[in-house]
């Protein structure tokens, strides 16, 4: 029966390895390249799991990153089983634990950070250059807006640093600033930017809280700590994970607490060398 199921997984037959992984028992982590049927693994252990071990498809959660990805999955399997993205599962357990709250545009963060520094730093700045270069443009013949392009341009990737240095924090669950800044040996201008950017960070969280609002990644956490506190309404157990090279520590957080509840085994599947959302903390060492 097991060879039955091997030999044609979407049209495919699975190779030693593949084999290998999907009937092990045990917690799974199978790190695997590009183009090396990392999905169609997927696809055989959930076919396994149902129909070899007997596992009821409701009783088998699998996270995906993205809607494509999590619809793709579902249609090669023909079942429309529990498959979300991280966000969307952490919506679904705050939803049943009766969490209601409402969430921020995803462009919240960038508009904080425009709006921290719109009409203070940039133009004291262009002030403080234009003084300090005018002597010299006159006697070089320099043109004063070419300077403050540049400046506009430097200050724009100042401004994306920020906003990347709070992802991090946000999907790293950091919220002991002052611990960091002792730990961290750094120069002045390291210092500097740090507490620039943990004013910004304080100054996000004021937005959120005044409009009664939470994040992406907020969310991911209020629902790990709902589950905690409430349970979880649906029982799991297996947890499926594709693209393990892009979880955070946020979301591993997340998928620890339901297999604390739920006593869950779980098979996850992804390639270090193609990780795309370092940007936001990712990092499959968690």
């Amino acid at each position: 029966m097991d060879n039955q199921i091997f030999d044609n997984i979407n049209g495919y037959s699975l190779d030693k390895e593949q084999r290998n992984s999907i009937v092990s028992n045990k917690n799974t982590l199978v790190v695997a390249g590009a183009g090396s049927g990392k999905t169609l693994t997927i696809i055989g252990k959930i076919k396994y799991l149902i129909e070899v071990m007997k596992i009821n498809y409701k009783e088998i959660l699998c996270i995906s990153f993205t809607n494509e990805a999590v619809n793709n999955i579902k249609e090669r399997l023909g079942l429309d089983i529990d498959c979300y993205t991280f966000h969307k599962l952490a919506l679904e357990i705050l939803k049943d634990n009766h969490v209601f709250y409402q969430v921020a545009s995803s462009d919240l963060l960038e508009y904080t950070v425009n709006e921290y520094f719109e009409g203070f730093i940039e133009e004291e700045y262009l002030k403080y250059i234009t003084g300090y270069f005018v002597d010299i443009a006159k006697d070089n013949d320099i043109n004063m807006e070419m300077i403050k392009d540049n400046f506009s341009r430097e200050f724009e990737s100042y401004k994306k640093l920020i906003i990347k240095f709070i992802s991090k924090i946000k999907s790293n669950n950091i919220s002991d600033f002052s611990y960091i800044k002792k730990k961290l040996f750094l120069s002045y201008k390291h210092k500097c930017f740090l507490i620039i950017m943990f004013h910004i960070y304080k100054f996000y969280l004021e937005e959120l809280n005044s409009c009664l609002k939470i994040d992406f990644d907020m969310m991911i956490s209020l629902a790990s700590k709902s589950i905690k506190d409430k349970g979880i309404k649906k029982y799991y157990k297996y947890i499926i994970i594709d693209e393990y090279q892009d979880i955070s520590l946020v979301r591993y957080q997340l998928v620890k607490s339901i297999m604390d509840e739920c006593d869950s085994r779980v098979f996850a599947v992804g390639d270090d060398f193609q990780s795309i959302y370092g940007f936001s903390g990712s990092n499959s060492r968690v």
